[in-house]
């Protein structure tokens, strides 16, 4: 790769190799005569491979992607979330402006977060070909009820006398390897078949008339040159194996590029979200410092008799102040220092923690902080214990909703968030939230079958242990993994 400037734009230059079988890249051997452009925050503005160009919001988002066979158009929520995407092909650019046809553009994996509301596909001559209305998961099409989405697939609802539920099976990192759906004698009609590379391009075979986008960690396949993944916060190019925007949270990862796929290690991490693990204590500080701050620029303002009971006053709102922000700061410092020592010592469940999702691809946002003298009884009351225990951490997923195969998850932050808590006299915090990690991800995997579990063995395990409860397992094992890694043990 290497830099250069074209039209003013900051660019650079991708050798990329041309994939003779992938259609959307050129099949001539001859070396790029212009260079692959960027914007200033590192957006690709145009594809000289592809002779595509795009357009961003001031969230880095992607508005319009214009290519030689048509337009996709994208809109979003105030929040980010895509809501419209609109697609127009086998026009003339000067007639793109007055046919559009819309697209959704499915956001993350969440299908109940996207804010589809409409889409059109029209043919070459202009004929509306696709009319769809999108109601929460339900599809309609010129008003008839089409398709329902859910977690685990689609239901074909084309012909309301005959649905037809297809199933997709995937694999450890949420690929849709095979899809599937039952025959009227109750067996297996296989309707579409995937193999990846790596990074995620895709062989595609569909043996049957039903053709299903999502694919690579589930996510749907955009119809555009190189048939890019969109992950929400920003699309992917599994052809490349590289991002075209920079990652929202680069600064965590320093040593690395902000365009690579999961640290380029695609066998074992996926990148859902781009969440992350959070100090829960991060702005609590910040709080505190600006309060301290404040009572001392008001201090030292003070122009009256520095004798007087009101600058007295002042001094001692200092000091209380300054105590807080100290005493704030050192749990922040406790906290920071598992998240860092957990990345370091036990990096796969950190990646874990730091793109958690739930059974229905919710994005789960995990909480660590730190309290003074921790007892059993600070999430609430445990029913494990007659009083309350001095404890070195905890974990917190209670189930929120039940969402039919799994409970969505609850914490003291909210929806869709764990909290891992740990005692503030810990010499290593970060072992102790490696354990408490494992609970989190497995609890969070299976919580309705582990509430089950719990509610049929009572009085087996104590602190989610022993009886063979599979939870405390996993933390035990998160543990090892972060003591070998540390210690050498």
């Amino acid at each position: 790769m290497r830099l250069g400037v074209r039209n003013g734009i900051e660019c650079c230059k991708f050798h990329t190799t041309r994939y003779n079988c992938a259609p959307t890249f050129a099949t001539t051997t001859a070396s790029p005569t212009s260079l692959n452009e960027f914007d200033a925050n590192g957006n690709l503005v145009f594809d000289v491979d592809r002779n595509m160009q795009l357009h961003y919001n001031t969230r880095n988002l992607p508005l319009d992607i214009v290519f030689d066979e048509g337009l996709i158009r994208n809109t979003y929520r105030p929040d980010g979330v895509c809501r419209i995407g609109l697609i127009s092909r086998f026009y003339s650019m000067a007639r793109l402006s007055a046919l559009t046809a819309s697209k959704r553009i499915c956001c993350a994996n969440s299908l109940r977060i996207s804010k589809k509301t409409n889409k059109k596909v029209y043919d070459g001559k202009g004929r509306l070909n696709t009319n769809e209305t999108y109601l929460g998961n339900l599809v309609l099409n010129f008003g008839v009820p089409s398709q329902i989405l859910h977690p685990e697939g689609v239901v074909d609802v084309s012909n309301l006398s005959l649905p037809v539920v297809h199933y997709h099976l995937k694999d450890h990192l949420g690929n849709v390897r095979v899809v599937v759906n039952p025959s009227a004698t109750n067996t297996a009609l296989i309707s579409q078949t995937n193999d990846y590379y790596p990074f995620g391009m895709c062989y595609t075979k569909n043996p049957g008339s039903f053709t299903n986008k999502r694919k690579y960690n589930g996510k749907e396949e955009q119809e555009m040159p190189g048939r890019w993944l969109d992950y929400g916060a920003r699309f992917y190019d599994p052809q490349l194996g590289r991002w075209h925007g920079v990652d929202p949270l680069a600064e965590k990862y320093e040593s690395y590029s902000p365009f690579i796929y999961c640290l380029n290690n695609p066998i074992q991490f996926i990148d859902p979200f781009g969440r992350e693990v959070v100090n829960a204590h991060k702005k609590e500080k910040e709080e505190a410092e600006k309060k301290a701050n404040e009572a001392k620029r008001v201090m030292e303002e003070f122009d009256g008799d520095k004798k007087s009971k009101e600058y007295k006053r002042l001094v001692k709102a200092v000091k209380k102040a300054t105590k807080e922000f100290q005493k704030i700061a050192k749990k922040f410092e406790k906290t920071e220092r598992a998240i860092q020592d957990l990345k370091k010592y036990n990096p796969e469940l950190f990646e874990k923690l730091d793109n958690l999702t739930d059974p229905g691809c919710n994005t789960v946002d995990v909480y660590i902080e730190t309290v003074d003298n921790l007892k059993t009884d600070y999430f609430r009351n445990n029913p494990d214990f007659s009083k309350p225990t001095p404890l070195l951490g905890g974990a917190q997923t209670d189930a929120y909703q039940d969402e039919g195969s799994y409970y969505s998850i609850i914490s003291k932050y909210g929806p869709s968030t764990a909290t891992i808590v740990l005692d503030g006299a810990l010499s290593d915090p970060g072992r102790i939230a490696s354990h408490e990690g494992g609970h989190v991800t497995y609890n969070i995997a299976f919580l309705k079958q582990y509430i089950e579990w719990l509610n049929n063995n009572p009085n087996k395990s104590i602190g989610g242990h022993g009886g063979g409860n599979e939870s405390g397992k996993e933390a035990d094992a998160q543990e090892k993994i972060y003591i070998r890694n540390k210690y050498k043990k």
